[in-house]
């Protein structure tokens, strides 16, 4: 498997528009072929907010950046400081520690 760590400041809308705004959209991710999981993380505080999201392969993540969910997070102003990272999962130990997540990876065809 695969994960994708993006984080961002939120400038301009409320955590309440922004909550809003993602569920309204949060379905459209699962249209994404390749992908697990999203996460959706905030820190209301900070006004830093994010996802982690976690894809069968490298393959499909790489797939993911030509669509309109992930270009508009580079583009539109309300998200500042954006940082995008993206990493090989380690099967091994996430199979031990990775609760549903160890379901993900025997799904995709990894032996626990």
């Amino acid at each position: 498997m695969y994960a994708r760590v993006v984080r961002f400041r939120l400038v301009g809308p409320t955590h309440e528009e922004y909550d809003a705004h993602a569920t309204a959209i949060a379905e459209s991710f699962n249209e994404w072929p390749g992908l697990r999981a999203k996460l959706w993380l905030a820190d209301q505080q900070a006004g830093r907010y994010g996802g982690i999201y976690l894809f069968d392969r490298a393959e499909d993540a790489e797939l993911s950046r030509s669509t309109s969910q992930f270009l508009s997070v580079q583009r539109l102003p309300m998200f500042t400081e954006l940082s995008i990272e993206e990493f090989e999962i380690l099967d091994g130990p996430t199979s031990v520690t990775g609760g549903p997540f160890a379901a993900a990876l025997a799904g995709a065809g990894v032996a626990p």
